[in-house]
């Protein structure tokens, strides 16, 4: 289960950043918020807002690849019901940019 769920988040952080940052210099990649769409999750294999996107959402954060951004997630979190306990917007991390690298 580990394995897979380790798969699909590099999955999704590779969508991610595809998607969000395209080819930009990595220092600026790092100032960039992405909020995660349903193409996101497409694109890497997983269906938005199911258990296997959580799970990976959750790996990336964990292994500091993403990092929530605080003040993007205070000024919607008043706004949006349901908003998933990490927030909604996030930003890559230096750790993410080594994972992305291989």
């Amino acid at each position: 289960m580990e394995d897979q769920t380790r798969h699909n988040a590099l999955r999704l952080l590779k969508a991610l950043y595809e998607h969000h940052l395209g080819e930009r210099e990595e220092a600026d990649a790092l100032a960039v918020t992405i909020v995660p769409e349903h193409h996101d999750a497409s694109a890497a294999g997983l269906e938005y807002g199911s258990q296997p996107y959580e799970q990976a959402i959750r790996w990336l954060l964990d292994a500091e690849a993403l990092m929530q951004d605080e003040a993007f997630n205070t000024m919607y979190a008043n706004d949006t019901a349901g908003v998933p306990d990490y927030g909604l917007a996030f930003k890559i991390t230096t750790m993410g940019l080594t994972l992305l690298r291989g």
